[in-house]
């Protein structure tokens, strides 16, 4: 279902029940015998024409040095094997190369030697990284703000809570060694969601460059937002549209597929 929604732009629309004629009257008039159609060959004739290098931000040239890649590597030979014939029901029956991949097993797709996982390109470890920075530092220039009015754990935790809900639970989560996010509720927090801490000096500039860039650019639009009396979310929104220098895509784009 989710591959044959990505070719459209969704517009949700809430609607009261009674409101919703079409479905209410079918409901009170359903068939008597139910008739399944024998269509799953057009299902699969819609899915193979869905090309999903189409929704991700990486050219043809690159797109097939990807492609060389995973046919000279083994780990990728062994993940596309399992991905077309299907996953063991135990993960202790999977080899060596594809366990890292298991926990994630069913948002892996392949499709023309490629590998996917929803829309982002899985890179064989052995790839060229002359040729990866077409598209490596995406999701690092997507960054949200909130408004805190107490940087305790108990507001970092529920912040935190908010933006997995929204954009899905991180494998790790990089802090500085504050008393915030080293406490006891915080630990307990982590280890809840499964979720792998590590801990940067917050004076080590190297360590923190993503971060810190995250944070000028923000500071930047909250300043020039509150200087000029404009609405600083349409700002934020606005920054996030904005095309990437050498990649040719926006942030928006680069993590949903699409302008907002």
């Amino acid at each position: 279902m989710l591959l044959r929604l990505q070719r459209y732009n969704l517009e949700v629309k809430y609607k009261p029940g009674k409101q919703m004629y079409i479905s209410d009257c079918l409901s009170r008039k359903y068939l008597m015998k139910t008739v399944y159609l024998n269509d799953d060959k057009s299902i699969y004739q819609e899915i193979k024409n869905i090309k999903l290098i189409e929704f991700v931000n990486i050219s043809t040239a690159t797109a097939e040095q990807i492609r060389q890649q995973n046919c000279k590597d083994q780990t990728m030979q062994v993940l596309v094997n399992l991905i077309r014939k299907g996953w063991p029901k135990s993960k202790y029956k999977v080899s060596r190369e594809a366990m890292e991949y298991w926990k994630f097993r069913d948002e892996l797709t392949e499709q023309d030697g490629i590998i996917y996982k929803g829309q982002k390109v899985v890179i064989p470890k052995h790839y060229d990284q002359s040729y990866s920075t077409e598209f490596t530092p995406v999701i690092m220039d997507f960054w949200e703000l909130d408004i805190l009015e107490h940087t305790t754990s108990e507001s970092i935790i529920e912040c935190c809570k908010k933006n997995f809900s929204r954009h899905g639970i991180p494998e790790t989560l990089i802090t500085d060694n504050g008393p915030q996010f080293i406490s006891r509720e915080f630990q307990k927090f982590l280890k809840t969601w499964k979720v792998v801490q590590i801990i940067n000096s917050p004076y080590h500039s190297q360590s923190n460059g993503k971060a810190e860039s995250a944070v000028k650019y923000a500071k930047m639009l909250v300043k020039k937002a509150k200087h000029e009396q404009e609405d600083l979310w349409l700002a934020i929104l606005e920054w996030r549209n904005i095309p990437l220098k050498d990649l040719g895509f926006s942030p928006n784009q680069a993590l949903i597929s699409r302008r907002t």
